[in-house]
Protein backbone atom coordinates (compact mmCIF):
# COMPACT_ATOMS: atom_id res chain seq x y z
CA UNK A 1 0.00 0.00 0.00
CA UNK A 2 1.28 3.10 -1.11
CA UNK A 3 2.52 5.78 1.91
CA UNK A 4 -0.01 9.30 1.14
CA UNK A 5 1.89 12.26 0.93
CA UNK A 6 1.21 15.36 3.25
CA UNK A 7 2.76 18.68 3.83
CA UNK A 8 4.37 19.93 6.96
CA UNK A 9 4.13 23.72 8.09
CA UNK A 10 6.81 24.87 10.24
CA UNK A 11 7.07 28.23 12.21
CA UNK A 12 10.48 29.99 11.38
CA UNK A 13 11.13 32.03 14.25
CA UNK A 14 11.60 29.77 17.72
CA UNK A 15 10.17 26.54 16.27
CA UNK A 16 13.21 25.88 13.27
CA UNK A 17 15.66 28.64 14.82
CA UNK A 18 16.58 29.15 18.36
CA UNK A 19 16.10 33.09 17.56
CA UNK A 20 14.06 35.42 16.09
CA UNK A 21 14.87 35.87 12.22
CA UNK A 22 14.21 39.71 11.83
CA UNK A 23 16.76 40.91 14.28
CA UNK A 24 20.03 39.79 12.19
CA UNK A 25 18.14 40.62 9.01
CA UNK A 26 17.57 44.74 10.24
CA UNK A 27 20.35 44.48 11.76
CA UNK A 28 22.27 43.60 8.75
CA UNK A 29 20.71 45.98 6.49
CA UNK A 30 20.85 48.85 8.95
CA UNK A 31 24.70 48.31 8.66
CA UNK A 32 24.49 48.31 5.28
CA UNK A 33 22.63 51.52 5.24
CA UNK A 34 19.44 50.06 3.45
CA UNK A 35 17.53 51.29 7.26
CA UNK A 36 18.62 55.19 8.54
CA UNK A 37 18.40 55.17 12.18
CA UNK A 38 14.98 56.23 12.69
CA UNK A 39 13.70 53.34 10.21
CA UNK A 40 15.65 50.95 12.95
CA UNK A 41 14.42 52.54 16.05
CA UNK A 42 10.68 52.53 14.06
CA UNK A 43 11.40 48.71 13.52
CA UNK A 44 12.50 47.94 17.51
CA UNK A 45 9.61 50.12 18.08
CA UNK A 46 7.06 47.90 15.95
CA UNK A 47 8.53 44.47 17.65
CA UNK A 48 7.94 45.30 21.03
CA UNK A 49 4.60 46.19 19.70
CA UNK A 50 4.22 43.23 18.08
CA UNK A 51 5.66 41.11 21.29
CA UNK A 52 3.38 42.45 23.50
CA UNK A 53 0.25 42.13 21.63
CA UNK A 54 0.12 45.96 21.80
CA UNK A 55 -1.81 46.55 18.19
CA UNK A 56 -3.04 45.05 14.72
CA UNK A 57 -0.72 42.30 14.14
CA UNK A 58 -1.18 42.30 10.79
CA UNK A 59 -1.02 45.90 10.64
CA UNK A 60 2.13 45.76 12.51
CA UNK A 61 4.21 43.10 10.32
CA UNK A 62 2.92 44.71 7.21
CA UNK A 63 4.86 48.40 8.75
CA UNK A 64 7.75 45.89 9.63
CA UNK A 65 8.57 44.81 6.45
CA UNK A 66 7.58 48.89 4.96
CA UNK A 67 11.47 49.20 4.68
CA UNK A 68 12.15 46.73 1.84
CA UNK A 69 9.64 49.44 -0.28
CA UNK A 70 12.24 50.46 -3.35
CA UNK A 71 15.12 47.86 -2.16
CA UNK A 72 16.12 45.88 -5.53
CA UNK A 73 14.96 42.44 -5.39
CA UNK A 74 18.46 41.46 -5.96
CA UNK A 75 20.12 43.19 -2.87
CA UNK A 76 16.85 41.68 -0.65
CA UNK A 77 18.03 38.61 -2.13
CA UNK A 78 21.83 38.66 -1.77
CA UNK A 79 21.47 39.89 2.08
CA UNK A 80 19.05 37.31 2.76
CA UNK A 81 21.14 34.58 1.77
CA UNK A 82 24.35 36.27 3.47
CA UNK A 83 21.92 36.23 6.49
CA UNK A 84 21.07 32.51 6.61
CA UNK A 85 24.89 31.52 5.38
CA UNK A 86 26.78 33.75 8.64
CA UNK A 87 23.84 33.64 10.92
CA UNK A 88 20.56 31.79 11.10
CA UNK A 89 22.08 28.04 9.68
CA UNK A 90 23.58 27.78 12.84
CA UNK A 91 20.30 28.43 15.05
CA UNK A 92 18.75 25.51 13.58
CA UNK A 93 17.52 23.58 16.71
CA UNK A 94 19.00 20.30 16.18
CA UNK A 95 15.76 18.31 17.28
CA UNK A 96 13.71 20.02 14.16
CA UNK A 97 16.50 18.69 11.68
CA UNK A 98 15.85 15.07 12.93
CA UNK A 99 11.72 15.67 12.92
CA UNK A 100 12.43 16.88 9.16
CA UNK A 101 13.88 14.10 8.24
CA UNK A 102 11.31 12.03 10.02
CA UNK A 103 8.58 13.97 7.45
CA UNK A 104 10.45 13.25 4.66
CA UNK A 105 10.62 9.52 5.83
CA UNK A 106 6.93 9.23 5.77
CA UNK A 107 6.43 11.47 2.44
CA UNK A 108 5.83 14.62 3.54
Amino acid sequence: MEQEKYVVFFDLDKTLLSVNSSVPLILAAYRRKLLTTASLLHAVMLSLRYKLRLGNTMRITESMASWLKGVPEATVKELSEHIVNEKLIYEIRPAIILEIADHKARGA
